[in-house]
This record gives C-alpha cells, structure tokens and sequence, in this order.
C-alpha cells in the first residue's frame, strides 16, 4: 500500500440517525458502545492509538432478518504517480472531484458491483472447472493479486479526455519498479483474456520515454524509475535485462494488435519498434552478458533462452509489420538453435554430435545446462510458429524427466527452485503435462507452510520445499490464465471495471 494519501473508513446511511460514530482511545470507544449501543459522535483530531469507530442500529435480528450495513475501507490520493515530471490521478476523478464524491459513488454503487463480481467470478468458474477445479482454485486466487499491483490514471492536468490513461504497474515484494517490462509481460496474459486494452495503456509511457532523448539505447528501457516516481532510468541504471525485455515487449505488442484489431498504435510508434527489431536481429544469437528475466542468476553470455527469445520477437515483429525479412532472419535463428544443434545438448564446447537434441541448453555449448523455455507458449498460442513442434515436445519431456515430486526447478543453474508464474506458461504449452504443472502449483499454493500471498517462486528440494522465495503477491501470476488465453477464451464483457472503469472496450 502507497506511503501517502488518506486511509478512508466510511458506511452508508451515514447521515442518518441511526448511525453513530467516535475516535478515540480503545477502551473509551468501546466502552461507549457497550454501555448504550451507540457512540457519541465526536472526531478529536486523530492520535496514535486512537481508534475510528461507526455503530449502526439494526432492526431485529433474526434468521428471516433482511437487515445489511454496508462498509468501506479505503485509500485515497490525490496524486498517484509521478511521470517524467507530471503528476497523473486515478481514472476516477475523471468523473469525481473529490474524496466525498468518491465515497459516495463507491457505496452506492455496492450492489451493482457486487452483482458484476459474481457474473465475472462465475465466467471464470465456468471456463476453468472443465480443465481443473485445482486449476479454478488458481485463476480466481491470481484476479485480484494482479488487478491490485495496477492503478489506472489520467493527466492531473486534463481529466476531461479519458480516450487514452495509462496503466502503471509496481514490482511488489522485490524492488518496486514501475512498468518494468519483463514483469508486465507474464501480467499481460491474465490481460489478454479480461482487458487486452491495458496492455497498450501498460507499455505507452515505456514508448513514450524510450522515444525521448533521455534514453539512447536500442533496446527498451528494463523499468521506469522507483514507485510512484516513473521519470525513466539512463543506459547506465537500467538493469540489464536487454534481450528478454526487447524480446518481450514486440510479442506483447503484437499480441495487442492481435487482441484488439487495433493496428493504429504500432503505427505510431513504427521508427521505435523497428528499432528494437533491429537490435533483436544485430545482438539476439549471439547474446552479450546479460541477465535473464529471473535476475537472482548470475548474468551470462550465450543463453540460449535469449536467442529464443530474440528469434520469437522477431517472429512477431514480422508478422506485425508484414516485413518479411525480419521473418525470415527469426526462422534463420531457430534452425541455427535447434536444427542446427547451436542451442541444445548436441552441442559440446564447439563440438556437435549427431542425434535427437533432449534438451535446449542454459548456454550454447554446455551441454548438461537446460532452463525454461517460457517463450515458446506466444510462439505456439500466436501461431508464429518459429520453433517446430517437435522442439515444443522435446522440451517438455525434459521438464517432466526434472520434476520434483514438489515441482520443476527453473534451471539447472537454480535447481532448486521453480518459478511458478513460467510454469503455467509450460502448463499451456504442454498438453498432456498440464494436471501435473498444475498439480504443483496448487499443491504450493494450499499446502499450509506460506504466510504470504500467492507467490510466484517456491523451494522444490530439501527441507524449504513447499516454501516461498523472496517474491510474493505480484501481478506476475497472470499467467495461470494461459491457458485460458491459448484457448482463445475472453472475459472482456464480464469483466468491465464497473461504472466509470468500464473503459477496457468491452
């Protein structure tokens, strides 16, 4: 929760005199309540320990009783987020102006509300309880996780033209990025399904800024600065997350246009985009050191994951843009990876070997080196197609041969530790694995040793298994709705951020 603003407790029927309220010491508030059912309605300035207080009189209370009170417990600012130097609001106040209309409009908007949620929550039960109620256990759990690390804004400015907000998104529990774009990129799956819109609205303000002379490299910036401070980074603070972030920034953008039939956006930012193509195809196969997306690894020269990556969002920017030359340099990198043997076990220090490859490798040339290849789900869900289905089987034969009874291990450079929000990505892309993968996440996600929310990295061996690591309630496990998404299933008319929010197109 934000640092700044106003905590808001607030019930309906507040002017009435039915309703009473106090702020105090504890055991002054209650005392009062217990000796006459009421308070006495006095607000002293607030101090620490003190106490805020409603107390509502209700008719008889029986079984037949129809009486309900209704409360909130809420945040409020003025100011959410800082970009490159301008204030930006809530999407709400593009219609309230303040905190008491807001309230106002937030309690008497419960029923409909209400009535939405339950039409969303029962598409998404509908949907999932045919693959798995393990698997409807999981979607429902990640809906609010996900929705909750993103605030939907406006320029403070000009809250009047509500065509174009922005999504900004945190890195909960880790460092608190904003719009960092290999985490929006496993959250863009649960938003393919519910809100493809906000993708675009998600990755606008990372264009924007890499468009600006404050960012001079040819890959996309890996974040935007530190909530609620989005005023960029420079070559020299970006994390080094060049690949994988370029990579997964044009499938995501492809995706959108895929999505939504929306083809004006990618158009306005052509020069940039082919931008990042070009330094997909310059630097994608033969990687530099660099970080992969999972950056508690040590960065490494020659992964081979980046290749895959580079070569798949070359994939995407061809079929995008309609160039066939970036297609043809992505199918170029794939038979290079796995054809060819330059990214699987075949390959030795140098030296190939005939046969059938098991395995793409952590590295080129290490040949016991393996890792999740989470890139082929777009590849296959967006029929791109750059990699054959017989490198998708291969791979996950080898996840299954490397299973714990607790869960895959992520790579063998941490394989003691399986990265939950990939996982259901190779749930989606494996099909006669999928009940196992998520037999593992759920078994993780119920089994009673975690006191967080749900996490999206848990221990697979020794005494810690079962246990979380470092990261938790992050918008990230948007990918347990990949499935979903690779069967083309959509929740956008359910799922219209009720009232003024209704603006994801649906």
């Amino acid at each position: 929760m934000a640092a700044w603003g106003s905590i808001v407790l607030a019930t309906s029927q507040a002017g009435s005199s039915s309703v009473t309220y106090q702020s105090g010491p504890l055991d002054t508030v209650f005392s009062k309540f217990v000796e006459s059912g009421s308070l006495d309605r006095t607000l002293p300035t607030h101090g620490r320990g003190n106490w805020i207080a409603f107390a509502q009189k209700l008719s008889t209370v029986s079984t037949t009783s129809t009486s309900s009170v209704t409360f909130a417990v809420g945040q409020y600012r003025d100011n959410v987020v800082n970009y490159l130097g301008n204030d930006q609001v809530g999407f709400f106040k593009s219609k309230y102006r303040n905190v008491l209309e807001t309230v106002d409009a937030f309690l008497n908007d419960y029923q409909s509300a209400y009535v939405e949620s339950q039409t969303l929550d029962k598409a998404i039960i509908s949907e999932t309880s045919s693959i798995s109620s393990n698997y409807t256990d999981l979607t429902t759990a990640a809906v609010r996780q996900c929705y909750g690390a993103m605030e939907i804004t406006l320029p403070a400015s000009n809250t009047a033209d509500t065509s174009n907000p922005y999504v900004f998104l945190k890195e909960i529990s880790t460092n608190g990025d904003v719009n960092t774009v290999d985490v929006v990129y496993p959250t863009s799956t649960i938003l393919g399904v519910m809100s493809p819109d906000w993708i675009k609205y998600l990755l606008e303000p990372v264009a924007i800024f890499s468009e600006s002379p404050a960012w001079t490299a040819d890959y996309v910036v890996h974040d935007l600065g530190t909530y609620p401070v989005a005023t960029g980074r420079t070559n020299a603070t970006s994390e080094k997350i060049l690949l994988e972030a370029t990579g997964g920034f044009l499938i995501m953008v492809y995706q959108y246009q895929q999505l939504t039939g929306d083809e004006t956006w990618a158009q306005s930012h052509r020069k940039l985009f082919q931008q990042f193509a070009d330094y997909l195809k310059t630097s994608g196969l033969n990687p530099s050191l660099q970080y992969d997306t999972v950056d508690s690894i040590k960065a490494t020269a020659k992964q081979t994951n980046l290749a895959i990556t580079s070569a798949i969002g070359l994939k995407a920017y061809g079929a995008l843009t309609g160039n066939q030359a970036y297609t043809r340099t992505a199918q170029s990198f794939a038979r290079t990876i796995y054809t060819q043997g330059l990214g699987t076990n075949l390959n030795s220090n140098g030296t190939f070997t005939n046969g059938t490859p098991q395995h793409f490798t952590y590295n080129y040339g290490m040949s016991t080196s393996w890792g999740t290849v989470f890139n082929l789900f777009p590849d296959q869900y967006l029929n791109l197609s750059t990699f054959p289905t017989a490198a998708v089987s291969m791979q996950c034969s080898w996840y299954m041969s490397q299973a714990t009874s607790v869960g895959i291990p992520y790579a063998s450079v941490q394989d003691d530790i399986a990265n939950g929000m990939w996982d259901m990505w190779i749930a989606a892309t494996c099909p006669t694995d999928v009940d196992t993968i998520i037999g593992f996440e759920h078994a993780f996600f119920t089994n009673g040793k975690n006191t967080v929310p749900f996490a999206d990295r848990f221990y697979v061996n020794g005494s810690r298994a079962g246990t979380f690591v470092t990261a938790h309630a992050r918008p990230t496990l948007g990918t347990t709705f990949a499935i979903l998404l690779g069967k083309g299933i959509s929740f956008t008319k359910a799922f219209t951020l009720h009232g003024v929010h209704k603006y994801d197109g649906a």
